[in-house]
C-alpha cells in the first residue's frame, strides 16, 4: 500500500538522485532510500541534513531544491513525525540521520566502490588508506582467529612439515606457509608468524603494505605478538593481487598449507566471488586447510558493500564447485542447488562454530568455518 503522496516523493528521490549524480553512484543513496524519509518535505529533509547538496544541482532546479528556510526545515520535522506515527515501523529519529550521511565511514566505503569496475577496485582501495577511511582496521588480530590457533590445534598440528622430516636430521622441517590475502596492516600475519608459521600477507592496496611494514618495524612487536616454543616463522608482506600469479615467485610457489580469509571474501564484489573459490582451491595444499572468519552475516545481502551481506550457504555453494556461477534470489541471497555432486577440487567444510570472541562488529554473529580439499 504507497502512502499519500509517494509518487510525488519518487519523482523528487529520483531527480536529486540525478543531479548528484548517476542513481547507481550517488553517494546519498542511502539517505535517498531511508524508509523513514516518506512524505511531503522529504527533499527539504535530505537537504536540511545535507545543505552543501543544493551546490550540486544544476542551475535550472536550485530554486526548487534551495537549502530549506527555518520555517520549512519546521514543516520537514513535522512531517517526519507526522509520517512516524503512522508508520512507527518504519521511525528513524531525526538524529540518527547522521548514521547514513557521507561524513560515515560506511558511506563513504560503499560508496567508493558503487558502480566502480572490478579492475579499478585495487586504486579505490589505496585511495581509502590515503583518506584513512578505514573501517575493517581493528589496530589488533581477531580474537576469533587467536582463539581459532589456541582451540584447533588438534586439526592444524605442528606448523613443520613433518612429512618432509628427514632421520637423525638436527635440523627442523621446513615451516608451513600461510597465505591472508587482503592482510591489511598484518595484524593476523603477525599473529601466524608468533605460533610458528611462515606468514605471508598481500593487499593490492601500496599503502596498505607500506603501512604493515611500518607495523613490522614496532619495536613492541615481540611483546604484542609472544613467539610460541616453535618459534617465530617469515613474515613477508607484497602488493599483490591474489587472482594472479606474479607473487608466486616471490614466496616460493602456492601449495599454502593454511588460507585465511576474513574481510577479503565480503570485500570483492558479487560477481568475483566464484574465482574466489576457484583460486582459494587452486592455492591450498593437497593436506591444507581454510580458515573463513565468516563476517558480515545477518546482513541483507540487498544492501549492497562493502562489506557484502554473507551467509553460511553462500560459502558452501561457492566451494562445492569452485568456479561455477551462483544463483540469488530477488533478496540478494544464494539459491540453494543441490542437483550435482561436489566438483573434483571442491573443499569441504570439517568444522564449523559460532565465535565466543571477535571484534564487536560481530559479536554475536561471527562463525568461523574449517575446509579441506575433499576426499572422496
Amino acid at each position: 500500500m504507497s502512502l499519500p503522496g509517494s509518487r510525488e516523493l519518487e519523482r523528487e528521490k529520483l531527480l536529486l538522485a540525478e543531479a548528484l549524480g548517476s542513481q547507481s553512484r550517488c553517494p546519498y543513496r542511502e539517505v535517498l532510500t531511508t524508509p523513514a524519509l516518506t512524505g511531503k518535505g522529504a527533499t527539504s529533509l535530505l537537504l536540511e541534513c545535507v545543505p552543501f547538496a543544493k551546490d550540486t544541482l544544476p542551475s535550472s532546479r536550485r530554486g526548487r531544491y534551495s537549502a530549506p528556510s527555518r520555517t520549512r526545515q519546521q514543516a520537514a520535522h513535522e512531517q517526519h513525525e507526522h509520517n512516524s506515527a503512522a508508520n512507527p515501523a518504519t521511525h528513524v529519529p531525526l538524529a540518527d540521520m547522521t548514521e547514513v550521511l557521507p561524513n560515515d565511514a560506511r558511506l563513504k566505503l560503499r560508496a567508493q566502490f558503487d558502480g566502480l569496475p572490478p579492475d579499478q577496485h585495487g586504486r579505490g582501495w589505496n585511495d581509502l588508506w590515503s583518506q584513512n577511511i578505514t573501517p575493517w582496521d581493528r589496530e589488533k588480530p581477531s580474537p576469533a582467529l587467536i582463539d581459532t590457533l589456541k582451540d584447533k590445534s588438534h586439526i592444524f598440528g605442528s606448523p613443520f612439515r613433518q612429512d618432509l622430516a628427514k632421520p637423525n636430521d638436527p635440523h627442523p622441517p621446513p615451516r608451513k606457509r600461510v597465505l591472508v590475502p587482503g592482510c591489511g596492516k598484518g595484524y593476523d600475519v603477525l599473529l601466524f608468524s608468533s605460533h610458528g608459521y611462515d606468514a605471508f600477507g598481500l593487499d593490492i592496496s601500496p599503502l596498505a603494505i607500506e603501512r604493515a611494514n611500518g607495523v613490522l618495524k614496532d619495536p613492541s612487536l615481540a611483546t604484542a605478538y609472544p613467539s610460541s616454543l616453535n618459534g617465530r616463522g617469515e613474515i613477508k608482506f607484497l602488493v599483490a593481487d591474489f587472482f594472479a600469479d606474479d607473487f608466486l615467485a616471490e614466496i616460493g610457489g602456492g601449495d599454502f598449507d593454511v588460507i585465511y580469509d576474513y574481510t577479503f571474501l565480503c570485500a570483492l564484489p558479487p560477481s568475483m566471488r566464484p574465482a574466489w573459490a576457484k583460486r582459494m582451491s587452486q592455492l591450498l595444499s593437497p593436506t591444507g586447510h581454510l580458515i573463513c572468519l565468516e563476517f558480515p552475516l545477518g546482513k541483507e545481502p540487498k544492501t549492497g558493500g562493502p562489506p557484502h551481506g554473507l551467509t553460511a550457504e553462500l560459502f558452501e555453494q561457492l566451494l562445492d564447485h569452485p568456479g561455477r556461477e551462483v544463483k540469488y534470489n530477488n533478496g540478494g541471497y544464494v539459491c540453494e542447488d543441490r542437483s550435482l555432486e561436489k566438483s573434483d577440487d571442491a573443499l569441504e567444510k570439517i568444522d564449523r562454530w559460532k565465535a565466543e570472541r571477535t571484534h564487536e562488529a560481530g559479536l554475536g554473529r561471527d562463525h568461523v568455518s574449517i575446509w579441506r580439499r575433499l576426499r572422496r
